[in-house]
């Protein structure tokens, strides 16, 4: 992505090869980092997801992490340290050790090797998901504040066939099918570039169909609009709403 996807890209955490340094966090898990078996709904079975809501900690952080990270803002640096709690939360309830999660050099956590997981934050919420590489080749997870996605942007996010539908909507679902739009498209700009390290433009992807278009829950097809080595075209996804944030999950199965 480029503009408004590649500053988002680079601030969430994506999947990514790589060894676990060899660090291993010790501490007590923070209290309101839980596991989240409303957005394990995203997936099939075997996918581990933690969800956190409220402000993350430095001190959560190993010294590798802190390191890779750099000079960053506050805000920033809470974040990223919610996101590494909430997966190392999600790295427990697979069985595995809670391991160092530092950036690579494209700001992807370096995931340990026998799995892929993804990491989300907006405003109040952040989400981890983790799963065996030996039953998923990749997944993303997105998480949006639907208000967040102002109309404002829509002609940038949307492809001309999105926004036609989105215009045939009633007034008042639009704001939603927007949000759902571009949750849907940062879950696959995650899942893809784990397998392609390309980077995607929004209108490189489009939805191809939404089941139901605005309940609370649903299923979504996504579908590539330019040849990406190595993976399918068109990927399922799903997406459910809750309270004022949108979730959507991909995944790929092997």
């Amino acid at each position: 992505m480029s503009g408004a996807g590649s500053r988002r890209a680079t601030r969430d955490a994506m999947d990514a090869d790589g060894a676990a340094a060899p660090e291993r966090f010790d501490g007590a898990m923070p209290a309101l980092v839980r596991h989240s078996s409303l957005l394990a709904a995203l997936f099939d079975a075997g996918v581990a997801v933690a969800e956190y809501r409220a402000r993350g900690d430095a001190a959560w952080l190993l010294p590798s992490e802190v390191r890779q990270l750099g000079a960053v803002s506050a805000k920033r640096l809470a974040e990223f340290a919610a996101g590494r709690a909430c997966a190392r939360l999600a790295l427990q309830q697979l069985g595995l050790p809670r391991v160092a999660l530092p950036p690579l050099a494209d700001r992807c956590p370096a995931w340990p090797s026998t799995v892929v997981g993804s990491i989300s934050h907006t405003t109040g919420f952040c989400v981890a998901a983790v799963a065996p590489r030996r039953r998923y080749r990749s997944i993303g997870i997105d998480v949006e504040r639907i208000d967040d996605v102002e109309p404002g942007i829509w002609s940038h996010l949307l492809t001309p066939a999105e926004m036609q539908a989105l215009q045939a909507l009633p007034a008042a679902r639009r704001q939603r099918f927007a949000a759902l739009a571009f949750s849907a498209k940062e879950a696959f700009y995650k899942a893809q570039y784990t397998l392609t390290r390309q980077w995607l433009e929004f209108h490189d992807v489009e939805i191809d169909s939404v089941e139901p278009i605005d309940d609370a829950r649903g299923h979504l097809r996504l579908r590539a609009r330019r040849a990406l080595p190595g993976v399918p075209s068109c990927w399922p996804a799903r997406y459910l709403v809750h309270e004022r944030w949108l979730f959507t999950g991909v995944a790929l199965s092997v």
